[in-house]
Formats: structure tokens, C-alpha cells, sequence
């Protein structure tokens, strides 16, 4: 849970996709960058908990728009989480950096490393997950989420 309360109030990603025809017989990829720029609106989470290796608990949840949260990613690796929340409004600046598919946000002193499953020209979803071993039983917890261009 601990990863969701960070993420709460960040997120976001990049990833290049896309391929197309050159001619009918000589079929060659063509890359097509879409940039992680932009402000981006949660719209979806999910978790999911294992114990060796065994799915224990999950968990899933469209976001509403009174409950969605903003992450706008600007130039020079940074960006500005946001909600309006009536009770307490949250605006909380964050730091990023992408490398290929690996989204590191580093927000509030906690550093959380994503790995970019989509990003198109309006959806974004990410991936995080957290591994450990206690009294010898292993542990993983992973949280999905997916977010649509806003701007």
C-alpha cells in the first residue's frame, strides 16, 4: 500500500511504438516516438499481492473524476502532481527521468521506478512492483495503472 500512497501523487511514462509499411514486399519497422510531455488524468489501478508466488489478495478500481489525480510531466525532467480534492487540495511537485521504458519519478524523497507498458498519443500505463523475502516466505506486490492525455 505503501506504493500507492506514493503514486497517489505521481505518475506518468514514455515508450516508443508503432510500425508500418515500406512496400508490400519489404515490410520494415518504423518508429514512432510518443513523448511523456503533457498533463495526463489517472483513470484506472489496480494491485495485486502474492505469497510465494501465490496470489493472495487483489484489487481493482476505475477512477472517478472527484477522486482523479493530474500528473503533468513538463521539460527539463520536471512535473507537477495535482487533485482537486474539496477537503485538501494536493499540488505536489515531482522530478523525472525516461530511459526507454524505465520511468523514474522521484517524489517527495521517494524514488519510484516504473516500467512502461503503453504510451500512445492518449493512454499511458505503467507498471510498479515491490519484492521481498521475511521469515521465509517471498512477497510481491505490483500496482497497474492507466492514464489518458488531458493536454
Amino acid at each position: 500500500m505503501k506504493l500507492f500512497g506514493a503514486l497517489v501523487l505521481v505518475m506518468g511514462l514514455g515508450l516508443s511504438v508503432a510500425s508500418c509499411d515500406k512496400t508490400d514486399d519489404d515490410k520494415q519497422p518504423e518508429d514512432k516516438e510518443y513523448s511523456i510531455l503533457g498533463k495526463w488524468k489517472a483513470t484506472y489501478w489496480e494491485c495485486a499481492e502474492y505469497e510465494n508466488g501465490t496470489l493472495v489478495d487483489e484489487y481493482s478500481e476505475n477512477i472517478t473524476e472527484q477522486e482523479a489525480m493530474y500528473y503533468e510531466f513538463q521539460e527539463g525532467g520536471r512535473g507537477v502532481a495535482s487533485a482537486d480534492i474539496e477537503s485538501d487540495p494536493i499540488v505536489e511537485p515531482f522530478t523525472w527521468s525516461l530511459d526507454g521504458t524505465k520511468l523514474r519519478l522521484v517524489l517527495e524523497g521517494e524514488v519510484l521506478n516504473f516500467d512502461v507498458l503503453k504510451l500512445d498519443a492518449t493512454n499511458l500505463e505503467l507498471f510498479i512492483f515491490e519484492e521481498y523475502t521475511e521469515s521465509g516466505y517471498s512477497y510481491r506486490y505490483q500496482e497497474t495503472y492507466r492514464f489518458v492525455r488531458v493536454k
